[in-house]
């Protein structure tokens, strides 16, 4: 769920995050809550943290924005925050443990993710495994975890207005919600261990099969003189 963090040089280290309780607080204003997983570990990854907050700018409901996570553009997304005036919107829920995300998924709503170079997207995978809703950005994995109008919505990279018109659309549908959440547990379940063994084997058994029936026949030996 959390990356591991990598080495980063002193001047780039933010300062600590706080660490959330067993339990953690999630904004109660509004009763649709929207959270995003993790904040970008170094600049330039395609995270997007920043999308996510001028998104919640632009909210028409009363959503609230949480994002747990912590590193090196914690303290950048937080004046953003700050300067646009979403200090009651958006909360910052710092480093979650492992043992505290379930708690943190049943709390939410909706999952949001913004990032743009998800190669696999283990937190939205649990995201889904909680039965929530996704709203994600069309890019690399999260375009083959997320189905449109399914089991949540696909937004245009980078597109601030765009996902805060698809989180308009699902913090205000508690029905829709409900019924994007369980397919999000249906399709999650195709992702299981022993399915994904199962699809492999079968891909690997197809490609042998293409491949023997693609190997050239041996050509017979011409008759060797005494046999004549």
């Amino acid at each position: 769920m959390t990356p591991r963090k990598p080495a980063v040089p002193a001047e780039q280290e933010a300062l600590p995050e706080p660490v959330a309780p067993r339990e953690p607080a999630v904004p109660a204003a509004g009763r649709a809550r929207a959270w995003h997983a993790e904040l970008a570990w170094l600049p330039g990854l395609g995270v997007r943290g920043d999308v996510l907050i001028e998104a919640a700018g632009r909210l028409r409901n009363s959503a609230q924005l949480a994002i747990a996570g912590a590193g090196p553009l914690g303290g950048k997304l937080r004046r953003q925050a700050a300067r646009l005036g979403l200090a009651g919107r958006v909360t910052f829920l710092g480093h979650i443990p492992d043992p505290d995300l379930p708690a943190l998924y049943r709390a939410a709503d909706v999952f949001a993710i913004a990032s743009e170079a998800e190669l696999q997207s283990l937190a939205t995978m649990e995201a889904m495994a909680s039965g929530l809703p996704v709203v994600a950005a069309d890019a690399c994995a999260l375009g083959e975890l997320i189905r449109p109008d399914i089991n949540g919505c696909l937004f245009t990279p980078g597109d601030a207005a765009d996902l805060a018109a698809r989180l308009d659309l699902l913090t205000a549908d508690s029905g829709l919600r409900h019924r994007m959440g369980a397919e999000s547990l249906r399709i999650i379940a195709g992702h299981e261990r022993e399915s994904t063994l199962e699809t492999w084997a079968a891909v690997y058994g197809l490609m042998a099969g293409m491949s023997r029936s693609a190997m050239p026949m041996p050509s017979a030996s011409p008759a060797s003189p005494e046999a004549v």
